[in-house]
């Protein structure tokens, strides 16, 4: 039979909006089996969703080598915040606040605990500024 792929994040080829996100699963059709793995990481992060193909055959697949994928998704879950989820939070207080992005960046880091480096020397020069 089929051997089980490797998984693939799927966030980024999917819509921001809940509804639009669920429709787009419910309705990705693919010549093969999959299962689909998400991650819900709480507030307005939102989850995370991973894919890999399976054997057609229910009898073929391997519950523990399926284990086996979430449990590396899980151990390899970022412990940087992705991009992706530093602009929804810029864009959606961006609305709200006179902030600029910047400083909406260096919020979203220590309030996350983002150890990832400062995208741009701005952003350097102004967390260097706030730590003082």
């Amino acid at each position: 039979g089929a051997e089980h792929s490797k998984p693939i994040e799927l966030s980024e080829f999917m819509p921001q909006d809940k509804r639009e996100r669920y429709n787009y699963l419910k309705k990705l059709q693919l010549p093969f089996c999959t299962e689909v793995y998400q991650y819900d990481h709480g507030n307005f992060m939102g989850k995370q969703y991973w894919m890999w193909r399976v054997p057609g055959m229910a009898s073929d697949r391997d519950t523990n080598k399926t284990a086996q994928i979430i449990a590396t998704i899980a151990k390899d879950m970022p412990t940087y915040h992705t991009r992706a989820m530093k602009r929804a939070f810029i864009d959606r207080y961006d609305l709200i606040s006179t902030a600029t992005p910047t400083i909406l960046s260096d919020i979203y880091q220590h309030i996350t605990g983002d150890s990832s480096a400062p995208p741009t020397s701005a952003s350097k020069n102004v967390r260097a500024r706030l730590n003082n």
